[in-house]
């Protein structure tokens, strides 16, 4: 697991995010709430939080992080809400909102700059994508109204790697639901031909490297 974190360049932080609220939507049982909330200092993560009205005071929560962004789980919150399952959607870095806004090598190799950039300074944009997802579960488990011991994740596409990095350094999250995941870095090495290589490379340290 020390691996793991060295090599993505993850870093904890403590306590909860500061959160930035854009006003609620009423819906038919229930509500959507809108906000930001920092993941380290100057980032800033739009997501937005569904809740059941009424039933049971501690629920079950699903956080869900797809790379088409957050608006994808739009079709899928009513039958969420009708399950009574607090789901708190995100853009983690890249993703959604905080897509790049020329998206003419995206299709092939993600975010490019930015994975460099994180490259540069000893990080990666799957550790910090992994730190994004990592503070919205500290949402949903500081809530009096989620069941911290039954957190799930789902991760869509370019989101699955860094939410199964994110399910590995915290224990809250209970289980995962994949789509679309790499089916390993191996299969990488494999192929001549692959979109989005560098959306969940880790930075090599050669300490680390097998043998």
């Amino acid at each position: 697991m020390e691996a793991a974190r060295k090599l993505s360049g993850y870093q904890a932080i403590e306590g909860a995010p500061a959160i930035t609220r854009y006003g609620t939507l009423h819906k038919n049982g229930y509500r959507i709430e809108k906000f930001v909330y920092q993941s380290e200092p100057g980032m800033w993560i739009p997501a937005v939080l569904a809740i059941p009205g009424g039933g049971a005071a501690k629920r079950n929560a699903i956080l869900y992080v797809d790379g088409s962004g957050k608006a994808a789980a739009a079709p899928k919150i009513e039958s969420w809400m009708s399950q009574g399952t607090i789901v708190l959607a995100i853009d983690g870095r890249g993703f959604g909102e905080l897509a790049p806004e020329s998206r003419s090598s995206e299709q092939w190799f993600g975010d490019s700059s930015n994975i460099t950039a994180a490259l540069l300074i000893g990080k990666t944009m799957v550790g910090m994508r992994a730190l994004d997802i990592v503070r919205g579960v500290e949402l949903l488990a500081g809530r009096p109204d989620v069941d911290a011991g039954n957190i799930k994740g789902i991760g869509i596409g370019r989101a699955s790697v860094p939410l199964l990095y994110a399910a590995a350094f915290d224990p809250r999250i209970k289980s995962l639901e994949l789509e679309g995941m790499l089916s390993s870095y191996q299969s990488i090495i494999d192929s001549r031909i692959h979109r989005y290589l560098r959306a969940g490379v880790t930075w090599c340290d050669p300490a680390l490297r097998s043998p």
